[in-house]
């Protein structure tokens, strides 16, 4: 996987995730926004493995 590639997944989980905590009223504790956030955190460790 390219860094770009790698950038552009995270840019847009990002996003995603941001939407998401709107969407819940900004609450973190909801289990959509602790879902996915598990998600973005597994794809960060990845990346950072990778560099």
């Amino acid at each position: 996987m390219s860094k770009e590639l790698i950038y552009s997944v995270i840019a847009r989980m990002h996003v995603r995730l941001n939407k998401l905590i709107e969407t819940n009223n900004f609450d973190l504790q909801s289990y959509s926004v602790q879902h996915y956030s598990r998600r973005l955190d597994r794809v960060l460790t990845f990346y950072n493995r990778k560099v």
